[in-house]
This record gives C-alpha cells, structure tokens and sequence, in this order.
C-alpha cells in the first residue's frame, strides 16, 4: 500500500537522470479554461481550480514535489496531487489511508484531492483538458503515475514533464512565471549608489555647487546648443565664469 508515496521517497534518494518532454505555450484562448474545472479534495470537498487563480500551479498525479513547495511556496507556487490506481495498482488505499501517510508518514503538506483515473472513459475532466492541451510523445494519454503538468499565473498550461523528469529540472520554467520581483530581492540604497558611475557622481557634486540663476542659465544654453560636445562644454565654462 502507498507504493507511490514510497517510490518517491526511493525518488528523493536517487535523482534519476531526467528528460523534459517541451510543449508549445498555449495562448491566451485556453487562459480561463483551466479554472473552469473542479475535483474532489482529499476529504471530498469539491474544489474549483479557480482557487488557484493567480498562482503558478503544477497538476500531477504523485506526491514527490514536497522539496519544490517548500522552496517556492510563499512566492505563489501550489501542487495539486491527484493519485491514481490505474498504473499497476500502485495506489490501492483508501482516500483516509493515503492522506494519513501523506501527512503523517511522508510530511506533504502541498494539496491533496481525491484518488482519481487520468486516462480513460472515467478520467477526470481537468486531465483530458491538460492531456488535449499540452501533447505528449507518441500518444497524449499519462504513460505513468509521475507525469507532471505546469500552469502558469493565468491559468495556461506552459509545459508537461514525463514520468522521468526530476522536479530540480523544473524549477527555471517555475521561476520564469513567477513576477520579476517574487525572485530577487530589491535592491538596497548601497547597491544603488554602488552602481552609479564616477562620471555621474561628479556631475552631481558639481550641479549641488551651482545657484539656481546659474543653473537656470545651464540648462538654456545645452538646449539652444547643437549636440556637439565641445560647444556645449565652452558654454558651461562661460556660465561658471559670470
């Protein structure tokens, strides 16, 4: 029971070599649909993927992501996990039995929902939308319980990663969706004036010398003088002497 909880766990130790399988970015037309879709959660609630509106989303339906939530959480990352029993009966437990050792055994805290078929006549709607969406090789339907899909922050599906893909290999197209400033801290007052030219600096410290007349003047004679250097420098020189 809950072999794919422990064959992740294997996963975590072994870091497999990984191959990406890229997908056209979809456009806009396909934006809202995603949060069109519902499931159940773990505890059978129903969920509508448009709690996730505004958040960089990865849909899989295995439970090794826990290190990549951790990592990005608080910058608007959410994993949905979806197990499923349809690959050699990895995930016979009951929906109570897998989130006991979900949260208890293995520490996952990122969402669960309810044990669901991806492929198939009873596959649940949200996966044959991301299967159509975003194609895979040979076939679209999930080869293997660890297929991965990513969403970006308004709700179109950005790429699909095959059942070998480790989750490090994925990590710069989450960072690539997230908002510019979610990723790097802004800059301090130091870095600021660290970056300011010599040449820059010494033109500040010269015009905090001048009066405003002379400054006045300054700024008249560089827009009535042609764009060639030594003119406008003479002129400059001129203003400082009167």
């Amino acid at each position: 029971m809950f072999s794919f909880l422990r064959f992740q766990g294997r996963l975590l130790l072994n870091k497999p070599c990984s191959f990406v399988f890229p997908q056209f970015y979809k456009m806009a037309s396909n934006e809202a649909e995603f949060y069109t879709f519902d499931a159940l959660d773990i505890d059978g609630n129903n969920v509508s993927m448009g709690k996730y509106r505004g958040n960089v989303v990865i849909v899989k339906n295995y439970a090794q992501l826990q290190d990549l939530y951790t990592k990005y959480s608080s910058q608007g990352l959410r994993i949905l996990a979806f197990p499923c029993n349809q690959f050699r009966n990895q995930e016979p437990g009951t929906n109570a039995e897998i989130k006991e050792a979900a949260r208890n055994k293995f520490g996952l805290t990122f969402d669960f929902f309810s044990k669901v078929d991806v492929n198939g006549p009873d596959a649940l709607p949200l996966f044959i939308y991301l299967q159509k969406t975003l194609k895979g090789t040979l076939t679209n339907s999930i080869k293997w319980n660890f297929t991965k899909f990513l969403i970006d922050r308004n709700g179109i599906p950005y790429k699909r990663y095959s059942p070998t893909t480790d989750p490090e290999d994925m990590t710069k197209d989450i960072e690539k969706l997230f908002p510019p400033r979610n990723l790097h801290s802004p800059k301090t007052s130091g870095d600021v004036c660290a970056s300011v030219s010599p040449m820059t600096k010494l033109m500040e410290s010269l015009l905090a010398t001048l009066t405003f007349d002379v400054l006045c003047k300054l700024v008249y004679f560089v827009e009535m003088t042609p764009p060639t250097f030594p003119l406008t420098y003479f002129s400059f020189l001129l203003l400082l002497e009167d």
